[in-house]
């Protein structure tokens, strides 16, 4: 596997292609990386295709992804996996990222659905994640999504992602969560929840940045992190 601890740092930005063709053409001076999600470039050619091509052999790129569907029930789409790989080795992605969710069933949602906080769910989410760095062949790291319901929950979203780093660590794996900025009708306080994370259990981040979902009105990045990432939307 890739072993980098901190394959980007500063200040990066989401690509769109609504500016994708003036980024590509003069990059931002103070965007240090760029942000893809891959489901949404897989398989486009043409001019975008160049467009994105030309911007990620010169600038480093990391992706956020959408499609994974880490904590479904259904069996893991090997195929998507395959596929993302080719995606992430074709434009020497640095870092991928994913969330911590259900978008699936017997086809994809299309949207990031919460996942029971049971320990079945602990368990399952644990078994999956070494599974997709063996095919994607490197590290991911996981970001909690903001929900407003929270069907079969059996413990609170810190236990549950407490958990699941302490069941991933011992598998070796190094998949690293966030537990900051989540839904603001969820019950987290914030800085708070983020401070509650068993660091004991959380190996470096595999992107050097912290992967949260921020609140509406959210400016503040906790002091401890390394950097931000900042996604337009």
């Amino acid at each position: 596997m890739n072993d980098r601890s901190h394959p980007v740092q500063g200040a990066g930005l989401g690509l769109r292609r609504t500016f994708l063709a003036a980024a590509a053409e003069q990059p931002p001076p103070k965007v240090s990386f760029s942000e893809v999600a891959p489901e949404n470039w897989i398989g486009v050619g043409g001019r975008w295709g160049r467009l994105l091509r030309s911007m990620s052999e010169h600038h480093p790129f990391v992706c956020h992804g959408l499609s994974l569907s880490i904590g479904a029930p259904a069996p893991l789409d090997i195929g998507c996996v395959e596929r993302i790989k080719t995606f992430l080795d074709q434009h020497q992605i640095r870092a991928c990222t994913e969330h911590l969710s259900d978008c699936s069933d017997d086809g994809h949602l299309y949207d990031l659905m919460p996942i029971p906080f049971t320990g079945e769910a602990v368990q399952s989410v644990a078994a999956r994640v070494p599974r997709v760095q063996e095919v994607l062949e490197r590290r991911i790291a996981l970001e909690n999504v903001s929900y407003y319901a929270a069907p079969g929950q059996e413990m609170r979203e810190i236990d549950f992602i407490n958990a699941v780093l302490e069941e991933a660590a011992h598998t070796c794996c190094r998949s690293c969560p966030s537990a900051w900025g989540a839904s603001p009708s969820a019950s987290w306080p914030g800085i708070a929840a983020w401070r509650s994370v068993s660091t004991a259990a959380v190996a470096p981040s595999t992107s050097g940045v912290l992967s949260s979902t921020m609140a509406p009105g959210s400016t503040r990045v906790p002091s401890s992190a390394p950097s931000a990432r900042r996604q337009a939307r």
